[in-house]
């Protein structure tokens, strides 16, 4: 295990670090590749925007309740283990979904 995670420094050591780098230097001298640019089809200036609406608002809502309702079940220390657990799944992807549907 040692050894793979020194080789792998030793292999992060000789690139140079992403905030040394101009990202549109590095974009001039370097194309993306074709499997990049076949999915990517943004300018290279593209900025992403968080708002607010009725949807991300329903969605945050649900998972603040979502997290209650499982603190709720850990303080009343009920054997309810199975539920806990789909209720944090539920609670990563309505979590997600909320942040998604926020970006503009």
């Amino acid at each position: 295990m040692a050894i793979l995670v020194l080789s792998a420094t030793s292999v992060m050591g000789q690139q140079y670090p992403t905030h040394e780098l101009i990202f549109e230097n590095t974009i001039k001298l370097t194309q993306p590749s074709s499997f990049f640019t076949f999915f990517n089809q943004l300018p290279a200036d593209f900025m992403i925007k968080i708002g607010v609406n009725l949807w991300s608002v329903v969605l945050l809502l649900l998972a603040a309740l979502l997290v209650f309702t499982m603190l709720f079940v850990f303080v009343k220390r009920q054997k309810v283990s199975l539920m806990v657990i789909c209720m944090g799944l539920i609670l990563a992807v309505v979590s997600y979904v909320a942040v998604m549907i926020s970006i503009i």
